[in-house]
């Protein structure tokens, strides 16, 4: 075994050598084929002297003859010979049973995986005969490709001439059409499992739909059917045209490196190109910031670019197989032919030319007519079509941007009933929208550095979009609701127009919000389209106050009969209601899934009938009066008339015709329950969107921070506070809340532990301020989170009557609400009301306040001071990481 350790440590040695010169190379700036060959060659080479020093003994191993029937095959990307630096070696070892005992060879075996793990390879492998190899072909589609791909690494070649015989297309005769399809279908699945689209913000090379897997499943489909495995030949018989084969290569050769690089830098196999680690790669790679963009901001883009030519490359494959049929089958076509208006035709279910109709240029419109009859009939555009729609690009000019006949068709796309979405994202794909709409060309694979976004700002859009169609709101929980009011639009192609064009001001630098800078952008593209002052303006009030609504609904007191009446006053009618609303719904779930939960649901429904309500003259508040005489009805002989005489006589008016009978009379009733006690708590109400939680203690400043502490330890998350304080000194604290693990409504099983902390921190049992010491030293949300976000405190003192309003902005860490509440209580500030929105490690946090004596600040000096204390808190500073 002597001679064994020795050949290790010489190929070891070997290994170190050659992976530090292929680095270099690669930071030299070598293209990604040469770097994936050459990692391929050294894994050749190893297991080759391998095998060599088994023939001659050399290695005090198992000994094998010249002649010995195995052959050493190489699989997967390794049999592809695209290995990247981490990546796993797939081997099989083929062997011919009618000549070789399988006992004389297995010692061999286990002593080259054992090497090449010794070495420092991950090793797949395999060993088979060559009737096991034909067998392995049957059972799944990932040995059938498996199969395709086998390249020959050492051993008899008469075996892998053999296995290749009967591995060949001609064994594979009866199966190709199974293997297609199933192919297929995996491709399809595949793309749904990884976000079902190339633009995502956190793309997988090798899986994402325009990922390597997309050229792979191309290559196989061409493979079983032309029997062609390289872009070259497929380009020499016309399958594919030189372009495509021509982007393929460079776009190859891009993810290559691109997944040469975050092999590098992640120190290990990975695939996921995530946000954390985009800068450094684009600056490795030798991007640079400019005044425009950011490294990883161009680095991505260009992602996106190679990642379409990959999978229109699979997709045309695909298309070119599904519609291959026999002589008999394309004279029955000919019969078969539906002749459209514009010199176009279908033909097995793809729309294509005329005879003599090829030329765009003789009536450009038809650029954009083709995509209303792909629209209207459900059909595909052919490639032909689509090879003469890159051509012509350039005839979208002024003129054609425009033209009334062009502006009508486009607007009909965006009246139509069904795929609005496939047909605009189908006019991205293929520029024609980008040239059409210059605007939105400023978003094209842009990425947005924050984790809230799953999507490119512009594929973000497209989604918004489809989030208003019927089979997307068919399949969601409330969507029935949605669909109900989109039907009540007027003008629904005026809503997906602003929807379009929402975020073109993220694809531009200057003053003001990406809002703001957009209505401008918008302004010059709805004069090109020609609508009128009153569809104009209805268009540019939906881009401009696209925010508005949510943030309303996220950081204001929707009990607040102002704020309601203001936002009214905002919208100015029901029509425009219905369509800001709308877009708030489709923005928000086309961020993520995450963002579109049922709280933000619940709020925005808050906010859309209250406001609905005051449109149309129906809203009302009950009189004291009446409230106090509904709670008596409820819980008058639960608690006697005295105790909800005395609610109502020690609260503040404007506390109590906010609220509803039933929670006031949870509240009279959780204040039986405290008595002689230091605190008292009380489950009001649970569902799948949050628990409501009632706390009640008597007067002490500062009670709601030490709730938060609480709640920090318990590892619950608030979302909304209510601090009601009575004149006789009883606090009552009415909470929303969810669990911090899974961010759902129900802790009823926990219920009991926070209500014993709770009271073992009155009672000074516990000191939550070490305990939370001791979470911040080990916070998880700072380690995660690289980039430091722009921190904000605003102070609104016009939004409500009784409270000022301090609007917090801060990145998200342990115990942040509790810092926050102890600065208010520092400050001589007491809290009424909280509002609470986190998303992806940012918090937005409105606080209603008051000072010690129940009054708003207003004292110009005394804001400036709080605005300035609060901003020299801790948790406003970049984390050290």
């Amino acid at each position: 075994m002597q001679h064994n350790h020795t050949l290790v440590e010489e190929l070891k040695d070997f290994c170190a050598k050659e992976r530090e010169r292929i680095y270099s190379r690669h930071c030299f700036g070598i293209g990604g084929r040469e770097i994936v060959e050459e990692y391929t060659r050294l894994a050749d080479n190893v297991i080759q002297r391998i095998y060599q020093a088994a023939i001659r003994a050399d290695n005090g191993g198992p000994k094998l003859s010249e002649d010995t029937p195995i052959a050493i095959l190489a699989l997967g990307g390794y049999g592809r010979e695209t290995l990247n630096p981490y990546s796993d070696i797939d081997i099989m070892l083929v062997y011919n049973p009618s000549e070789l005992n399988l006992r004389q060879v297995e010692p061999f075996a286990n002593q080259l995986i054992t090497t090449l793990w010794d070495i420092g390879f991950e090793v797949g492998h395999s060993f088979r005969s060559l009737k096991e190899c034909v067998r392995a072909t049957y059972d799944d589609i990932f040995s059938k490709t498996s199969m395709l791909e086998a390249r020959y690494i050492v051993g008899a070649r008469q075996v892998y001439r053999e296995f290749q015989r009967l591995t060949s297309k001609h064994f594979f005769k009866k199966q190709v059409g199974k293997f297609i399809a199933k192919t297929i279908d995996e491709w399809s699945t595949r793309h749904e499992s990884y976000g079902a689209t190339i633009y995502l913000q956190e793309p997988n090379i090798k899986e994402s739909a325009g990922g390597l897997r997309d050229f792979h499943t191309g290559i196989w489909v061409a493979a079983v059917r032309f029997g062609v495995k390289d872009l070259e030949e497929l380009q020499r018989r016309g399958i594919i045209p030189q372009t495509v084969a021509e982007s393929c290569e460079e776009s190859l050769d891009f993810l290559w490196q691109l997944r040469n690089e975050l092999h590098y830098v992640s120190q290990r196999r990975s695939d996921q190109l995530v946000l954390d680690v985009q800068e450094i790669i684009a600056k490795n790679l030798g991007y640079k910031d400019d005044e425009h963009s950011l490294a990883e901001v161009t680095m991505m883009r260009d992602y996106y670019l190679h990642a379409e030519h990959l999978y229109e490359f699979a997709k045309l494959i695909i298309d070119r197989v599904k519609h291959q049929g026999s002589p008999l089958n394309h004279w029955i076509e000919r019969w078969q032919t539906k002749k459209l208006p514009d010199g176009f035709t279908v033909v097995r279910d793809e729309i294509g030319f005329q005879e003599g109709y090829f030329d765009f240029r003789t009536d450009p419109t038809r650029m954009m007519k083709v995509f209303t009859y792909r629209q209207q009939l459900g059909n595909r555009i052919s490639a032909d079509v689509r090879h003469q729609i890159a051509a012509n690009l350039h005839l979208i000019d002024d003129n054609f941007r425009r033209s009334p006949e062009v502006a009508e068709c486009f607007l009909s796309i965006l009246r139509h009933s069904e795929s609005v979405a496939e047909v605009l994202r189908r006019m991205h794909r293929w520029q024609v929208l980008d040239h059409y709409l210059p605007e939105f060309s400023k978003i094209r694979s842009l990425v947005r550095s924050d984790r809230p976004h799953q999507y490119t700002v512009d594929e973000h859009t497209l989604y918004a979009i489809e989030n208003l169609e019927e089979a997307t709101l068919a399949q969601l929980e409330g969507g029935q609701d949605f669909l109900d009011i989109f039907k009540e639009v007027e003008k629904p192609e005026l809503l997906r127009l602003a929807i379009l064009l929402h975020d073109v001001g993220k694809g531009v630098d200057g003053p003001g919000g990406h809002d703001e800078r957009g209505f401008e952008m918008a302004q010059a593209a709805l004069d090109r389209i020609g609508l009128d002052t009153v569809d104009k303006e209805v268009v540019l009030f939906l881009i401009l106050r696209h925010l508005d609504m949510i943030h309303t609904a996220q950081r204001r007191d929707l009990d607040d009969p102002k704020v309601i009446e203001r936002f009214a006053e905002l919208v100015q009618d029901e029509q425009h209601l219905k369509m800001l609303y709308l877009l708030t719904f489709a923005d928000m779930r086309a961020v993520s899934i995450e963002i579109w939960n049922q709280w933000n649901a619940i709020l925005l429904w808050q906010l859309y009938t209250r406001t609905l309500e005051f449109l149309q003259g129906k809203m009302e508040f009950l009189k004291v009066e009446e409230l106090q005489a509904r709670v008596t009805q409820l819980i008058g002989e639960v608690v006697g008339e005295a105790a909800i005489a005395r609610h109502f006589e020690t609260m503040p008016d404007q506390g109590l015709v906010s609220q509803a009978p039933d929670l006031i009379g949870k509240q009279i009733q959780l204040v039986e329950k405290l008595g002689d006690l230091p605190i008292a708590v009380s489950h009001f109400a649970e569902n799948q969107s949050y628990t409501q939680i009632g706390i009640c203690t008597r007067n002490a400043r500062g009670i709601f921070r030490q709730i938060t502490a609480v709640f920090t330890v318990e590892n619950i998350n608030i979302l909304r506070a209510m601090i009601n304080t009575r004149s006789d000194g009883i606090v009552i604290d009415v909470l929303n809340v969810t669990d911090g693990q899974t961010g759902k409504g129900p802790i009823l099983d926990r219920y009991h532990q926070i209500e014993e902390t709770l009271t073992a921190v009155w009672n000074g049992e516990v000191d939550v301020e070490t305990v939370l010491e001791e979470q911040r030293e080990s916070d998880p949300l700072l380690r995660r989170q690289q980039r430091h976000i722009q921190p904000r405190i605003r102070i609104d003192n016009e939004a409500s009557d009784r409270a000022t309003i301090i609007d917090i902005r801060a990145q998200d860490q342990v115990g942040l609400l509790y810092t926050i509440s102890d600065a208010f209580y520092k400050l001589g500030l007491d809290i009424h009301l909280a509002k609470i929105t986190t998303e992806a490690f940012i918090a937005e946090d409105s606080f209603y306040v008051t000072d010690t004596n129940g009054a708003k600040i207003t004292d110009p000096t005394r804001l400036k001071n709080i605005q300035d204390a609060l901003a020299q808190l801790k948790i406003f500073k970049p984390p050290i990481v």
